[in-house]
Formats: C-alpha cells, structure tokens, sequence
C-alpha cells in the first residue's frame, strides 16, 4: 500500500496573527506546536486546544491558548501575559490556564505582570495590572475580553 504525505502551511504565531486563511484551511502554528482552523475573514484563525500542559519554572512571556504547570518548587518567579505592539495579540476569547504543580505557591509566589496597558478583572470588579498567585494547588484561567484579563479560578 503506498502512502501520502500532506503538508500544511505553517508559521509562527506572529505570522498567523496576521494571515487569514481559505475557509475550512488548517495551518500549523509552528511556535505553539498547534493546529490552526481558518474560516475565510478571521484574522489568524481558531487554534485547537493542546492536550498537552507546558511545565514552566522560570520568568517568561506567556502564550495564548497554551496551558501552564507552573512549578514554584524552587523559586518564586514571575510571568508577562501576551502583548504586541498594534493590537495583534491577544484576540477576544484567548485564554490561558495556569496550573500550582508542586503545591508551593503559597510559599513561593507566581507574579502575573501585563503591559501596553493591559489589566486583570476579578469577580468582585476589582482590576489591576499585576496579580499574585499565592494559593496553593491552585488552578486559574485567564481569559482575553477584549478590555480585560478575566480571572477564572
């Protein structure tokens, strides 16, 4: 039996960002290692979610759409949520989950920081630009609205 081999466009989430695929095209996100769903006039598609969490133990920029376990075992450290210049990132309905891996971070803290004038909103209407994850065995959703970084936990 012979095989076929299909390749996908591909590109990096900033490119995606940018492009609109045909509709019904799927593309792959090579920086998230994703697939991505286009429909023929959004810009930048509908990424599948991954099965698959990120183990994070160390100060980084976060990614839309990605989850995050996040390991305080050794140190607190802090977190950038996703910003570009020109509004590209993040669109309306991303998210990203963060997970407290080890159980420490009432010991040792996850700093979520955001930028270009970005703000977390809790459930109570409070906002601010930086939130502190201090709960142990915490699991938490953060949700792009457009305005606000929603916080679901």
């Amino acid at each position: 039996m012979a095989t076929t081999q299909v390749q996908f466009r591909k590109g990096n989430t900033n490119e995606h960002a940018q492009f609109t695929g045909a509709n019904a095209e799927i593309t792959v996100d090579t920086q998230k290692k994703t697939a991505v769903v286009h429909d023929g006039s959004d810009i930048g598609g509908f990424e599948l979610q991954r099965a698959r969490w990120e183990e994070i133990s160390s100060t980084q920029q976060l990614v839309c759409g990605l989850r995050y376990l996040a390991n305080t075992s050794s140190s607190a450290f802090s977190l950038t949520m996703p910003y570009e210049q020109g509004g590209v990132v993040p669109h309306i309905g991303d998210m990203i989950e963060l997970c407290d891996m080890k159980g420490t971070w009432a010991i040792n803290n996850v700093t979520l920081t955001t930028s270009g004038g970005q703000q977390f909103l809790n459930k109570f209407g409070n906002t601010d630009s930086e939130f502190i994850l201090d709960v142990a065995g915490l699991y938490v959703q953060f949700i792009w609205d457009g305005t606000y970084w929603r916080i679901l936990a």
